[in-house]
């Protein structure tokens, strides 16, 4: 079982590290794949630069609860989706949209 999460560990981060660069890369040019609007694309462009920074954080934690669920272990899979949210991603969207407003969150 240890073998097979740290396969998964590692594919689900190199699949988002390819896609982490991908979308700090050519964001503009991937949402121009589902708008043509300008002013679509410009806040998408900042959006997609922002939304693909956590992509490896959340391959991380995506694995592990999906690990956990599958040995039969749900309560510690919530805990660790419940930290995620509850203690990381409130506060921090919390914070930084007081210092940069939408773009924050």
């Amino acid at each position: 079982m240890e073998k097979i999460y740290q396969v998964a560990l590692l594919l689900s981060a190199g699949i988002m590290a390819v896609g982490t660069v991908l979308c700090q890369a050519v964001p503009s040019w991937l949402i121009g794949l589902f708008a043509t609007s300008q002013e679509t694309l410009a806040a998408g462009t900042i959006a997609l630069r922002i939304i693909s920074a956590g992509f490896l954080v959340s391959s991380v934690s995506v694995i592990s609860s999906g690990a956990l669920e599958g040995l039969g272990k749900g309560g510690p899979s919530l805990m660790i989706s419940l930290l995620r949210y509850v203690f990381v991603m409130i506060p921090a969207s919390f914070v930084l949209s007081r210092m940069f407003g939408a773009v924050g969150v």
